[in-house]
Parts: C-alpha cells; sequence; structure tokens
C-alpha cells in the first residue's frame, strides 16, 4: 500500500465517521423531540466538526 493508498483510506474513514457521527447527532435530536433549536444545534454540530478536524490536524 503506498501512502497515497493510506491517504484515500484515511481520508475515507474521515469521511465516514463524520457522515455517521453527524447521522447519531440528528437522530437524538429528533428522538428528543427537537428540544434544542437550530440555532443551538448547528453550533453543537460547529463544536464537533471543528474539534474533529483540529485533532486530526496533528497526526
Amino acid at each position: 500500500m503506498t501512502d497515497s493508498d493510506t491517504e484515500q483510506s484515511s481520508d475515507t474513514y474521515e469521511s465516514y465517521y463524520l457522515a455517521y457521527g453527524l447521522f447519531g447527532i440528528f437522530m437524538k435530536w429528533a428522538r428528543n423531540g427537537y428540544a434544542e433549536s437550530v440555532q443551538e444545534m448547528t453550533q453543537i454540530v460547529a463544536e464537533r466538526i471543528f474539534a474533529g478536524t483540529s485533532c486530526l490536524a496533528f497526526q
């Protein structure tokens, strides 16, 4: 496996991680009766996305 293949594989896993993580957040929001506002959910999602990318930057 080349470095390029490893990078592509890593990018694929990151994409799936973000997609399924977001799905889980939205499912929890729905099951909770949409108690949080859209603005609150935007904040929650943005924090998770940016926290995840900052951690990946150090790898």
